[in-house]
């Protein structure tokens, strides 16, 4: 890749992704700035955070007034546990996030440097008690299969208003899988219309007509089609949820959700309910351009704008009235409480998620190989255990947590988005949509609680929609905008 980008005329894979693939081109010089930018307004979250885990784990472990008493207290406790027990002082991976008594002042916190970082499991188990985090399981139980595929269609038309009609398999001709789900979309349109009119033109009388027009088909896989055998692959592209335009009119989204055996006892988890919004996002959004535009427009869509729209859809589901309407306890047909739902919406790790994703894109294919390669003389095999190392000695100061090959692993979280043909180097096209969806749209815009009607909420929508976004007039760099107004993004964001 690195060879290729160069051949190109590019510095590296990730200059050529992002001039290739996103709508900012010839910016590959500001990425760093911008990169920064945003790190600081992550930082403001994560400090906030850290305090809390810390004063968390303080209480957990009694509360002293006196520093040096507690510091005391402290290597007294870990002087007198030899289990290796998870307390204050010791977690259960040997970290000592306090490890140096000796030259450290206990005033200082322990995110601060490397030596006092947490490591990323401790991290997360502290801020999940914190912030009281439900456990998964208890929340899964809520959103079976049937019932999350039959409503969402029904919740999510009333959101966008457009009719919605069950269409058989058979009807639209051979090949579709079984358990495909078709439907067939028309938009609604309110019109005025004149009663009469008096001689100085005066509207005496109207009403508002509901018109409807055809969009096209969305086409709906919901389970990737997989044997027993197939749990012990590694995951590839080919498993992730994707949507495409096949002709105008005609959307595909195949979510490649993992089956249950019985299907029938399949539970929605929350990063499942997350991708039937976001998916759902880039289809109707798909729809509506492609009666709009000629099939040629769709070559050279730069991703960042794909995914605007699907990040709004996200955003519009982290409503509690909706999550809401979407679950139906099996047992006994409850519905999920707020306090539920709050543990798992969009809080203020969103932006730091998607922003940690993408930093571990930019410094992957932004690596010159052969002096990385050469320089930790990792040439052989054996060494891959090193290589993983020193990569995360180079990404750890974005993170409040420390990292290692121990408790965290590439593959595993991000492997088919890092290193497919279709998406390395361009994960960043994600935090791109993200920022202006932050940062250019009204937050009224898009929240259902917040807009004084659906009705006021579909006009704001559609009106967004309208832009040409495709126009570079309509749709401003983003890196450009936030380089050039950092003190107003750093607060808005």
């Amino acid at each position: 890749r690195y060879d290729l980008a160069n051949i190109l005329g590019y510095e590296n894979w990730t200059d050529y992704c992002i001039n290739e693939f996103t709508s900012e081109k010839n910016n590959y010089k500001y990425i760093k700035e911008f990169f920064e930018i945003i790190k600081k307004r992550i930082d403001i979250d994560y400090s906030t955070i850290n305090r809390g885990i810390e004063l968390y784990m303080n209480r957990m472990n009694g509360s002293y007034h006196n520093h040096d008493e507690k510091k005391n207290k402290i290597i007294k406790k870990n002087n007198n546990n030899n289990n290796n027990e998870h307390i204050y002082g010791n977690n259960i991976y040997g970290n000592n996030i306090y490890s140096n008594h000796s030259t450290w002042d206990y005033g200082e916190c322990f995110y601060k440097s490397k030596e006092k970082k947490m490591f990323i499991y401790d991290w997360y188990y502290y801020y999940n008690l914190m912030t009281n985090k439900i456990d998964e399981y208890t929340i899964n139980k809520y959103f079976p299969q049937s019932y999350v595929l039959d409503n969402f269609i029904r919740i999510i038309s009333r959101i966008y208003n457009f009719y919605y009609t069950r269409v058989r398999n058979t009807e639209l001709g051979n090949g579709w899988e079984e358990n495909a789900i078709i439907y067939k979309i028309e938009r609604i349109e309110r019109k005025e219309r004149i009663w009469n009119r008096k001689e100085n033109d005066d509207i005496e009388k109207k009403s508002n007509d509901l018109s409807s027009w055809f969009l096209g088909y969305i086409y709906i896989i919901p389970y990737i089609d997989i044997s027993f055998k197939d749990y012990f692959r590694i995951r590839n592209i080919n498993s992730l949820s994707n949507t495409y335009l096949i002709c105008k009119g005609h959307v595909i989204i195949n979510y490649n959700f993992v089956r249950t055996v019985p299907i029938e006892e399949k539970l929605f988890s929350t990063s499942e309910i997350t991708s039937l919004f976001h998916e759902f996002g880039h289809a109707y959004h798909l729809l509506l351009l492609s009666n709009k535009y000629k099939l040629y427009n769709f070559n050279n869509i730069p991703l960042d704008y794909a995914e605007f729209f699907s990040h709004i859809n996200e955003h519009i589901g982290n409503n509690y009235n909706i999550i809401y309407n979407l679950s139906n306890e099996k047992k006994d047909n409850s519905k999920i409480e707020k306090h539920i739902f709050n543990s798992f919406k969009i809080d203020e790790l969103r932006l730091s998620h998607i922003y940690t994703q993408s930093i571990i894109d930019y410094y992957i294919h932004n690596l010159n190989p052969y002096i990385f390669f050469n320089k930790n003389n990792n040439y052989n095999i054996n060494n891959d255990e090193n290589i993983l190392n020193n990569f995360y000695d180079l990404i750890n100061s974005e993170f409040p947590y420390n990292i290692n090959q121990f408790n965290y692993s590439l593959n595993s979280t991000s492997f088919p988005y890092h290193f497919s043909s279709l998406y390395a180097g361009s994960v960043f096209s994600y935090l791109l949509a993200e920022i202006r969806v932050r940062l250019f749209l009204n937050q009224k815009q898009l929240s259902l609680k917040n807009n004084k009607s659906l009705s006021s909420f579909q006009k704001n929508f559609y009106d967004i929609i309208s832009i040409n976004y495709m126009d570079k007039n309509n749709y401003p760099s983003i890196i450009h905008h936030v380089i050039k107004n950092k003190n107003e993004v750093l607060q808005k964001m």
